[in-house]
């Protein structure tokens, strides 16, 4: 054998190794070093956003070719046919709020906070950087808590992520006394009220969940100034007032339910839930949902 074919054979032998076995990751820290001081650096900088806060000017520092490679709306902007040249004004959000956003495309360790929140999932999305969602659902997720789980809920719907809406249902459901007690669940909207009123488990009576809602119907009212009567209570409540599950209360506590409560109901509802309270789950049902949540061991 020649000696050229001998090192053909051991050229191949490697190569066929090197298929096999994969290269060990290594962590970039020079990687890191670099982008970090970038973030917010003027010095660098070859762009700047600009914002009016109650007509003082205000420049914030970025890097069009940072921005570009996490954004395609950024690429058009800075690289495309109908390029951006100078200063770019924003009149659609805040300073601060941009200054978050703009951490995903510097900074490995991102810092968010409820009160720029929505704006930072507005930005996410008007610029196109689906990357930054699934770190803002790390983040959420890492610093839930039932003060904050309503605020979230609430981006779930709007930027649609569906994971991140589960995994704060399911947090609420192991922790529903918590929540319900808790001034994110007072201030929730009315659609929100609804999505939890048709979760199939809650770690509480269903009594805790009418008293739940009597208190946040009560808190709506305060909050628009007008008088809390059992007619405005109703109005707030509205449809989600069918979904409290009186099925599953004991004739006791249907009719304390009733004996505080008995302005809520039209005629009609009076009838049904006194038809559950005497007949149970073979009351025919037209306005109330039946008996549906699973009990937890904790109040059976």
């Amino acid at each position: 054998m020649s000696t050229n074919d001998s090192t053909s054979q051991l050229r191949n032998a490697g190569t066929a190794v090197s298929k096999k076995r994969k290269a060990p990751v290594v962590t970039s820290e020079f990687c890191k070093r670099s982008c970090t001081p970038l973030y917010l650096d003027e010095k660098m900088a070859d762009v700047h956003f600009v914002f009016d806060a109650n007509g003082v000017k205000y420049k914030i520092p970025a890097h069009k070719y940072m921005l570009a490679i996490g954004s395609p709306v950024f690429d058009a902007m800075f690289y495309g046919k109908m390029k951006v040249t100078g200063d770019v004004t924003i009149t659609d959000y805040r300073a601060e709020s941009f200054k978050e956003f703009l951490q995903f495309f510097y900074l490995d360790h991102v810092e968010l906070t409820v009160t720029n929140g929505s704006e930072v999932m507005y930005l996410i999305k008007k610029y196109r950087a689906g990357e930054c969602f699934r770190i803002c659902d790390r983040f959420w997720k890492e610093n839930l808590t039932m003060e904050t789980v309503g605020w979230i809920l609430e981006q779930t719907i709007v930027s649609n992520r569906s994971l991140l809406r589960k995994f704060v249902l399911n947090r609420i459901m192991d922790n529903s006394r918590q929540y319900f007690k808790s001034k994110s669940f007072k201030d929730c909207s009315p659609e929100i009220l609804k999505m939890i009123l048709k979760l199939e488990r809650l770690n509480v009576p269903e009594t805790f969940v009418f008293d739940a809602c009597i208190a946040w119907s009560r808190n709506v009212c305060a909050n628009m100034g007008v008088n809390p009567s059992m007619l405005n209570f109703r109005q707030q409540l509205d449809d989600c007032f069918h979904l409290i599950q009186f099925s599953a209360m004991s004739r006791t506590q249907i009719f304390s339910c009733l004996s505080k409560y008995s302005e809520l109901f039209t005629r009609e509802e009076l009838l049904e839930i006194i038809n559950i309270a005497t007949l149970g789950d073979g009351a025919q049902l037209t306005y109330f949902v039946g008996k549906s949540r699973v009990k937890s061991a904790k109040w059976q």
